[in-house]
């Protein structure tokens, strides 16, 4: 099982390594690096450790529950039926708690990952929030985002904490349904006292791997919520392919032309709207203007990390971006 978990956590490692260098670049302007790196770590290794310490232990336990689930119809069907009408209970009590936590779970890995994007930022941006006498906002944000990562830890660690208890609640009250139906049975001379003394043995034996199974179940639903993180960064949407639509210049002379380019970061909101200008080959042109004012966009649409609205960017006549 700890050769399986590394391999997996090997193969998803290297799949969000290819995935960022096809991801476009405005992923990166809407997302956290922090939370995105968060991915890479913090939830990739949740998924292993949990499937090393619990997968094992699930299985063992089915194969377990089974086995004994035989051995007690062998020895007498009446107190095995008895036994086996407390495991639809328990399952029931466990999906009921699993749903209440789950949304938890969610919670904290989101959280983390917006508290790992919070710390990255602030910690590479020191000298900027220092600066600009940002230091009070930023532990502000800091405060609530731990607050809201304590609070979601606390309530999915106490809920999946009660399944172990309830489980064993109930696996004692089936003891004692078992326990009144033994001494009916043996009243009635219908059991030796020697199957009854086997038949609680056998009654530890199948209640042992139920809690196994609910405290499993209960360590996977963290390994769900890392899971659904790190599967919604390899499912976003690529860069397209377009190798075959590239043409190569076997002389440039550096006409660039600019055709009532319309763009914007956010689809709904354009900042550039219409813009249109030539440079001719070997001309030098400032592009000045203040903050915010579009200087570095243009520039990144002339390289085309981000893709135009509408309008067309040319360089001697050959169609760069439309």
């Amino acid at each position: 099982m700890a050769g399986v978990t590394q391999k997996v956590t090997k193969s998803l490692r290297e799949n969000i390594s290819k995935k960022i260098n096809v991801i476009p670049l405005k992923y990166f302007d809407s997302n956290n690096i922090g939370n995105i790196l968060s991915r890479v770590t913090n939830d990739v290794d949740t998924i292993g450790q949990t499937l090393n310490q619990s997968v094992s232990t699930l299985i063992s336990s089915v194969i377990m529950l089974f086995g004994v689930l035989i051995a007690m119809f062998v020895t007498n069907w009446q107190l095995a039926l008895t036994a086996v009408l407390t495991v639809p209970l328990s399952f029931m009590l466990m999906m009921v708690i699993m749903k209440a936590s789950q949304k938890y779970f969610k919670s904290q890995q989101k959280n983390l990952g917006e508290l790992n994007g919070h710390i990255e930022e602030i910690y590479t941006g020191q000298n900027t929030v220092r600066a600009f006498n940002g230091e009070k906002k930023a532990l502000n944000k800091f405060e609530s985002i731990n607050t809201q990562l304590q609070d979601s830890a606390l309530k999915s660690q106490f809920l999946s904490g009660l399944m172990m208890p309830l489980m064993n609640f109930i696996s004692n009250f089936g003891y004692i349904a078992i326990a009144v139906v033994c001494g009916a049975l043996f009243v009635n001379n219908l059991i030796a006292i020697g199957s009854i003394a086997t038949f609680f043995i056998y009654v530890r034996l199948f209640q042992n791997p139920l809690s196994q199974i609910a405290q499993a179940a209960g360590n996977l639903q963290s390994t769900a919520a890392a899971s659904e993180r790190v599967f919604e960064f390899l499912g976003e949407v690529e860069q397209s392919n377009e190798d075959h639509k590239t043409v190569k210049l076997e002389k440039v002379t550096g006409k660039v032309e600019f055709k009532d380019v319309k763009f914007g970061y956010d689809e709904s909101r354009l900042i550039i709207k219409g813009f249109s200008a030539t440079v001719k080959p070997g001309q030098k042109v400032a592009i000045v203007g203040p903050t915010g004012a579009g200087k570095t966009t243009m520039i990144n649409l002339l390289m085309r990390f981000y893709e135009l609205n509408s309008g067309e960017i040319l360089i001697d006549i050959f169609l760069l971006v439309q």
